[in-house]
């Protein structure tokens, strides 16, 4: 569902790159950036795949085949697939991270405020989505033009700059563009997924800070070895005894 930066949490983003990681500092800085990038590389890589595969048709084996491609896509290719399998599945690992201390929290709290607790949601934004898709178009076709380039020139001709993409393979930026929209929707969901579900266990916490508790309290029974006091005992420890005579 996509809403409003006012409907729901909105994990801002610079540069158009989306801001999965939340923290000051440059490693989630440098994690948001490779974060983007992997998906920019994969964007490029099937992008590349299909152009060639709609322009030699029966002939793309033999032209990938005999082309320096052949030295680096198939590598290239396996290592953007892990990189982005490995990415959804620490995504998914953190939410449910959250969610589990979310449950813990959420024990500590009394019944009638555990029904005000909203459930994690992601919240898009359409203008971020179209802000990230653009940059990943501007950042794919780029690797595209090198690419293409450098493999123009390692077998001897001459290279042509933007042609590669605003000549014959014209229909090359049609792809590009819907690769980079598809990337910018996955990147803005995992981002918005791990956005809501922290605010959802902050906002437990402080509940739970409101109403006196914390995490680490367990009330324990008391246990008590010794056996009862008898009333003669507790008569005697009291000093009610019998008068002298």
């Amino acid at each position: 569902m996509i809403r409003s930066r006012t409907q729901g949490p909105y994990p801002a983003g610079r540069f158009g790159v989306p801001a999965l990681v939340r923290r000051p500092g440059f490693a989630a800085w440098y994690l948001n950036v490779l974060a983007f990038t992997l998906v920019a590389a994969g964007g490029e890589w099937v992008t590349h795949q299909i152009a060639y595969l709609i322009a030699y048709g029966s002939r793309f084996g033999s032209v990938m085949a005999s082309t320096p491609h052949r030295y680096y896509m198939g590598p290239l290719g396996d290592f953007v697939l892990f990189g982005i399998v490995a990415l959804l599945v620490l995504t998914a690992v953190l939410v449910r991270m959250d969610a589990w201390r979310e449950q813990r929290l959420r024990r500590l709290l009394p019944e009638r405020v555990q029904r005000l607790i909203p459930a994690p949601a992601p919240a898009l934004s359409r203008r971020a989505l179209l802000t990230t898709a653009l940059a990943l178009v501007l950042v794919q076709v780029a690797l595209y033009v090198v690419q293409e380039n450098l493999e123009i020139a390692a077998v001897g001709g001459t290279t042509t700059g933007l042609s590669v993409v605003l000549g014959g393979h014209a229909f090359v930026l049609a792809l590009h563009a819907a690769f980079a929209l598809g990337g910018s929707l996955v990147l803005w969901t995992l981002a918005s997924l791990l956005s809501s579900s922290r605010l959802v266990r902050e906002f437990v916490a402080a509940l739970v800070r409101v109403f006196g508790l914390r995490a680490e309290t367990v009330v324990r029974p008391v246990a008590f070895d010794r056996p009862a006091l008898q009333p003669a005992t507790c008569a005697g420890r009291l000093g009610s005894r019998a008068p002298p005579r």
